[in-house]
Order: structure tokens, then sequence, then C-alpha cells
């Protein structure tokens, strides 16, 4: 699906590395890594390089890894090794022999950069000028865009908040590259200045021999046409494959939560409105608060760096981080598999509850059916998006209304419980 389609698990290298990190010990830190928030022009360091502070300044050479984290980054000389920077604003206008790891605000390549191998970023906005150069595969997932550089195979991206959410609900954005250019709609790239591109949306362009482009649905690439027999077949394989991840997830929720699956499915049924609206609360909530405790840990982490609390704000940062990621894609399991699981689950039991009351008692038969019916109404064009969406905020306001409800009961519950025990106690005698 899209996350293999995306590839988007280098960008895990951003949190792995503050692991790796962990072994290092203050004394360790303080005798083989330089640490600093400057690096002067004409000096050369032959380690690793540890920046923390406001502004950092990279003038020198750095003959190993650089690790970056600050609010201004500006890279002129040139990293033997992989560059790994967290910051408001990133600048790169040297050389770097290795990857870049990139999170933050804007990201700007200058007309004399050059990384050797790939790029990885993830933020707002992203320019590359004229004469900067990525050796590999460029691969971001950003707000917006301006292109004006080259890359030398792949560039894999996500623009623009459509495709974030096209990428969250799971919808069949095509990714295709090509040696020769591919024709855009003209309203997709604007041309800003001989060289550079700005792009917005879903349509992505590089002046390079490589030419990469999101492409809608609806759209059809420049190839041979395929037999009517053969389409059929694919899209039978397809959504054959959908089917088994969605019994997979579904089998383990019914075996896992059974009561729990019944009164979700039950939420969907007795109030379908205030699950929708719960719903679509959710799921903005669960992007924006994502970004939110993203810079939360980022801000304090750098905060304990400035107050000389070093190993302390590893710590912060290994934690918030992974707690961060582990929330994050349990949102997503939710959104892609968990909310339709419900909600096709509901769908099938109404079926069963007519036709073969016998069957609705096991879940499986109504799982599989409701499944069935939500993928064959999935692949219907416009219809199966409106679905999806429906489908994904009903599920997951269900989910949030039935967590709701247990936690309000556990306070009761408790309450009742330290009256209870207060009228029984027996006062002590003087």
């Amino acid at each position: 699906m899209l996350l293999n389609r995306y590839r988007l698990r280098p960008f895990l290298a951003l949190f792995v590395v503050f692991i790796a990190l962990f072994s290092l010990t203050g004394s360790a830190n303080a005798e083989e890594i330089y640490q600093g928030d400057t690096i002067a022009a004409g000096t050369t360091v032959e380690n690793d390089v540890i920046l923390s502070g406001t502004d950092i300044t990279v003038a020198g050479d750095v003959d190993g890894d650089l690790f970056a984290f600050g609010n201004n980054i500006t890279i002129d000389g040139d990293v033997s090794g992989s560059v790994y920077a967290i910051g408001q604003n990133i600048e790169v206008n040297g050389q770097v022999g290795g990857s870049v790891y990139s999170l933050a605000l804007s990201l700007v390549l200058g007309e004399e950069s050059l990384i050797e191998n790939n790029l990885y970023y993830i933020g707002v906005q992203f320019s590359s000028s004229k004469g900067s150069q990525i050796g590999r595969d460029m691969n971001g997932v950003m707000l917006s865009a301006r292109l004006g550089g080259s890359v030398g195979r792949d560039t894999k991206a996500m623009i623009g908040l459509l495709e974030l959410i096209r990428f969250a609900m799971d919808t069949r954005t095509g990714f295709t590259d090509s040696s020769s250019a591919i024709p855009t709609p003209s309203d997709a790239l604007t041309e800003t200045s001989p060289g550079e591109t700005a792009v917005t949306q879903t349509d992505l362009r590089t002046r390079q021999a490589k030419t990469a482009r999101f492409s809608n649905p609806a759209q059809e690439e420049f190839t041979e046409p395929e037999s009517t027999s053969d389409l059929v077949a694919a899209k039978a394989i397809e959504m054959l494959r959908q089917l088994v991840m969605f019994l997979i997830v579904g089998g383990l929720m019914a075996w896992l939560w059974p009561n729990l699956l019944n009164d979700w499915a039950g939420e969907v049924r007795t109030r379908p409105l205030p699950a929708l609206g719960n719903g679509i609360v959710f799921y903005i909530v669960g992007f924006v608060a994502t970004l939110f405790f993203v810079f939360l840990v980022l801000v304090v982490s750098l905060g304990l760096f400035r107050i000389q609390l070093g190993e302390l704000a590893w710590i912060v940062w290994g934690i918030g981080f992974s707690g961060i990621g582990l929330g994050f894609w349990l949102f997503l399991a939710l959104l892609v598999f968990g909310s339709k699981v419900i909600v096709s689950y509901l769908g099938g039991l109404l079926i069963f509850e007519k036709i073969y009351p016998q069957a609705a008692a096991h879940k499986v038969w109504p799982l599989l059916v409701g499944l069935i019916i939500y993928l064959l109404l999935s692949v219907i064009p416009y219809l199966g998006w409106i679905v999806g969406l429906l489908v994904t905020w009903l599920g997951m306001g269900a989910v949030l209304i039935v967590y709701r409800k247990r936690g309000a009961n556990q306070v009761v519950a408790a309450i009742s419980s330290d009256q209870d025990r207060g009228e029984t106690a027996v006062p002590a005698k003087g």
C-alpha cells in the first residue's frame, strides 16, 4: 500500500540515532565528540560533531557525521558523513558525503550544495536552488516545495495537505517515474524563474533527466493498453490482498477485544451522528496533536541543551519521539484499518440478522461479508472515496465515544467504592 509506495521507513533514522546516542557516556561525549554551536571557517574536525543552540553555523569541515539541533542551522562547510538536523530553519550550502536526515519548518539547498546520497525531509517548506544536487533519491513529506536543483535518481514526496489526507485515508494515489518529461496540467506547475519550479499540490517535477509526479486516480499513464481480462484480474488480486489484511486486523480485534468490538459497532448503530461528529474531531485532532507534541519535545530538549543539561535532553528526546512515533502509528492503524473493520462488521451483522440470525452470533461471517461489501464500494469512482471517508469517521468516533464512556464509568465506580469504604469504616475508640 502507500506505506511501501512512499517508502517512509528511512525517516525512522531520525529517531534511531537518538537511541544510538544513549550508549555514549557523558565523559565520552566530552572527550571524543566535538560539541558546541559553531565550527569556524578554516577549521576541520576529524570526528563526529554534535551542535546545539539557537543559531548553529558550520563554516568549517567535518570529517564524520554531523548532528545539529537548533532554531537556525546553516551548513556552509563540507561534511564527509551524514547530517542529522532538527530545527526551525535549515540551510545547506556545502557538500555532504552521506545522506541528510532533516526535520524542520523549512529546508533550503543552496546553489552550490551537493548531497552525494539521499535526502529525507519532513517539514513545511522545501526549496532547492538551481545548481543544487542530490546524488541519489529525494524523499519527503511537506506542505509546499520549490524545486530548481537536480536529483540523480528518484523523487518520492508527498506535497500538500491533500496528499497527506490521501495518505492517511489509504487512497490509491499512484506514483510513477519516467526517463522523459511527462505532460502535467498547466495549473499544477508554476514557472517562477529559469530552472526553478514551484510545486503546491500533487504534481511534482525536477529539471533533470528523471521526472516524477503524483498521478490522480483517474489519470492513465502512457503505457500499452491492457486487455479487460488483465485489468479485472489485477483489480481482483488487489482486492483479495486488501481483504486478507483487513481480515487479519479484524480477526485480532475480535479475538483480543470481542466485547469492545460489539460496543464500537453498537455506538455506530445506535448513534451514528454523534459517532460521525466525534470521528471528524478525532481525525483532525490526531494530526494536529502529533505536530504539537513533536515541536513540544523539540523545544523542551533544545531548552535543556541551552542550560547545559545535555544528558537529560537526550533522554527527553528519545523517550518523547519514541512515544510520539508509537502513538502516531497506533492512530494510523485505527484510521486505516480499525475504523473500517468496525463499520464493516456492523454492516455484515445487520445483513445476517435479517437473513440468517444464527450466523450473526459468529463474528467471522459478518466481518467477512461486511469487508467484501466495503471493498466493492471503495473501488467505485468518487463514491468509493466518500464511503471510505464516512466509514473512517464513523469507526473512529465510535472508538472515542466508548473510551469516554468507560473512563466515566471507572470514575463513578471509584467514587462509589470510596463512599462504601467510608460508610463501613468503624471509627477508632478514644
